[in-house]
């Protein structure tokens, strides 16, 4: 939206704002009143707009008052991050005409990577943690939470299942790089550096863009872009779980 948009739209939000004051049991006002401040963009008012769309909800009829309340719902959730105090909105909406100004609902804020990671260190086992969640922690966390899960993982051998990005066997020992994380295998990107106990035999050779079972030791890891370096390779033949994800928290809009 240009700034000249943007002043228009203004303009428009001032206009149902003065035809709702002065008419506020006009559906045809405060459902589009709604809308214009919950639209993205620089004129964009989310508790006004939540609050007159909870509004309309009250004052529609017939199928339309469960379209405009589910809907108002779903803006809510996202804006607040739950459902909980909807439920008071709407009640508060069905007498109270206009917002005080006091009125305020609470915007979530999605914790960051490094919260994320602190959570998941007092929530969980090292052990137990997935490869992406080892991600997170070492290349996310802070000092502390990474050195401990680092503490539990370095020179310990780890059985675990990865995707191949490229294969090199020109050396005596075959190097693999791999990715470890889902979010690694969608992106083609390597995020293990391993390199076998000896070259795997040509009839064993797996192939690029394959998943791959292995045992390996890590012995050192780069935080960002995160790579983890694992050496006593081995080749697996039972199965071990697949890369998971670990999708950080999108921010706040």
């Amino acid at each position: 939206m240009s700034a000249y948009q943007a002043k228009d739209y203004a303009k428009a939000q001032g206009f149902l704002r003065a035809s709702v004051e002065t008419d506020p049991t006009n559906l045809r006002d405060v459902y589009p009143l709604a809308l214009a401040y919950l639209q993205a963009g620089p004129t964009e008012k989310d508790v006004d707009g939540l609050f007159f769309i909870a509004r309309a909800a009250n004052l529609a009829q017939g199928a339309g008052k469960d379209q405009i309340a589910k809907f108002g719902k779903s803006k809510y959730n996202k804006y607040h991050g739950s459902e909980e105090g909807w439920s008071d909105v709407l009640a508060k909406t069905a007498t109270v005409t206009l917002p005080a100004a006091d009125f305020t609902i609470k915007q979530y804020v999605p914790p960051t990577p490094a919260e994320q990671a602190a959570a998941l260190v007092k929530s969980k086992k090292v052990e137990e943690m997935s490869f992406a969640e080892w991600q997170l922690v070492l290349s996310e966390g802070a000092a502390a939470d990474a050195d401990k899960v680092w503490g539990v993982l370095k020179g310990k051998p780890l059985q675990m299942a990865a995707h191949i990005i490229s294969i090199d066997s020109a050396g005596k020992a075959t190097k693999l790089a791999l990715a470890g994380s889902a979010d690694d295998v969608e992106a083609k990107r390597a995020d293990i550096d391993l390199t076998m106990t000896a070259a795997i035999p040509a009839k064993q050779m797996p192939k690029e863009d394959t998943d791959f079972q292995f045992e390996g030791t890590p012995v050192s890891y780069v935080a960002k872009p995160f790579v983890m370096t694992m050496n006593e390779g081995a080749l697996l033949v039972k199965s071990v779980p697949k890369p998971a994800a670990v999708r950080k928290k999108p921010a706040a809009h």
